[in-house]
């Protein structure tokens, strides 16, 4: 990848259609249901070049009147998952993350899902100034299926594909307790990253032109246009 390449400005944006009345009770085939209404984007910016592995990783994202729906798909060397309890430290297995500020909140929620769909979910103003979310209310308000199981793993072969699909239910946003999703407009950005692994790497969908890895950059977050 190039220098131009690894320090554009640019801030994408991206428009998260709605989907009416999806069959949300079978989130395994999440990815099925939501594919044909939303476009592929990818996570593939490599901003430091000291981490060069760029695992293949793509996603697909929605929304209802109630939830947004967030379909992962990965392949990778190295798949870890050792994280098991909700709020641990994910980013150290293999781990995709979305990160969103509402509207004009200079707060911001960090969702980070492992491989085998363990929840770390804060909220705050930058990585120092963080509120961890209930487990109880993660339990309660987002559900994962992982096409891995749920079962820890450590997974050291060549190009193991995997597929995470994630609702999260509007109460979770606990410190907006009167969000619409519907002509909502946030901010975000969309990550991949596995600090543990053999080769660790920091992919981001928007430019993070930072001097080192740092995924709590709100200033580079893009744009996202709710239907």
């Amino acid at each position: 990848m190039s220098g131009t390449q690894l320090m554009s400005q640019e801030n994408k944006i991206l428009n998260v259609p709605k989907i009416s009345n999806p069959n949300k009770n079978n989130i395994h085939e999440l990815a099925s249901l939501i594919q044909p209404y939303t476009m592929t984007s990818n996570i593939d910016i490599v901003n430091w070049p000291e981490f060069s592995y760029r695992p293949k990783v793509t996603f697909h994202i929605a929304h209802t009147d109630d939830s947004i729906l967030l379909v992962y798909h990965v392949t990778e060397k190295h798949v870890l998952a050792n994280k098991t309890k909700t709020n641990a430290r994910t980013h150290q297995d293999s781990c995709v993350e979305f990160f969103v500020a509402i509207e004009n909140d200079p707060n911001y929620y960090n969702f980070e899902f492992n491989s085998i769909g363990t929840v770390h979910l804060a909220y705050g103003s930058d990585l120092n100034t963080r509120e961890f979310i209930s487990p109880h209310l993660i339990q309660q308000h987002i559900r994962v299926h992982s096409s891995l199981g749920k079962n820890s793993l450590d997974i050291q072969k060549e190009n193991t594909s995997w597929t995470l699909s994630i609702e999260m239910d509007q109460r979770i946003f606990v410190h907006h307790p009167d969000l619409k999703f519907q002509d909502l407009k946030a901010r975000g950005n969309f990550y991949k990253c596995g600090d543990f692994t053999i080769e660790p790497h920091f992919l981001s969908w928007n430019q993070v032109p930072t001097k080192s890895p740092s995924f709590h950059q709100p200033n580079y977050f893009g744009t996202l246009v709710f239907e």
